[in-house]
C-alpha cells in the first residue's frame, strides 16, 4: 500500500506500506512526477515508511533510481522508518547512495519534523506535525 499527496505549498506527503512490489513504485513514481510538477520551485517530502520491512532487492534499485532522478527536484526529503535495524540501514544506505545531502532517513517523527520545519513555512510545519502523528 501506498499513497502520495500535496496540498500545502511545497510539501508532499507520503506513506507505504509493505508488501511493497516493483508495480507500485513504478506507479509511485508516475504519481511523484505529477505533484512535484504542480510546484514551481524544488519540494519537501516527508515519507512514512514505518509499516514498511526491508525492501526485496529489485524494489530498492528501482526506488534508489528514482530518487537520483528526483534530486533536482528536491529540497529536502525525509524518511520516517521503523525501529527494524535492518530496514533502518537499507533506507540510510539508499539515502546516501542518491548522493542528495538533502535526503535524510530519521527513526523518530519529532526529529524528522524538526529537520523538516527548519526550512518549512508554518502551515507546511503544521501539516508535517498532524502527518506523522496519524
Amino acid at each position: 500500500m501506498w499513497s502520495l499527496e500535496r496540498s500545502i505549498g511545497r510539501l508532499i506527503v507520503a506513506r507505504v506500506a509493505s508488501p511493497i512490489k516493483l508495480d507500485d513504485v513504478t506507479k509511485m513514481a508516475l504519481r511523484m512526477g505529477v505533484l512535484a510538477a504542480e510546484v514551481p520551485d524544488k519540494i519537501l517530502l516527508c515519507t512514512d515508511l514505518t509499516e514498511a520491512v526491508t525492501f526485496p532487492p529489485d524494489v530498492a534499485d528501482v526506488f534508489l533510481t528514482i530518487m537520483r532522478k528526483d534530486n533536482p527536484k528536491m529540497l529536502r526529503s525525509g524518511f520516517l522508518c521503523t525501529a527494524n535495524a535492518t530496514f533502518s540501514l537499507q533506507l540510510e544506505r539508499m539515502c546516501r547512495e542518491a548522493n542528495n545531502p538533502a535526503r535524510r532517513a530519521f527513526r523518530e517523527a519529532s526529529s524528522l519534523a524538526d529537520w523538516m520545519g527548519e526550512i518549512a513555512t508554518p502551515p507546511e510545519r503544521g501539516l508535517i506535525k498532524t502527518f506523522l502523528r496519524t
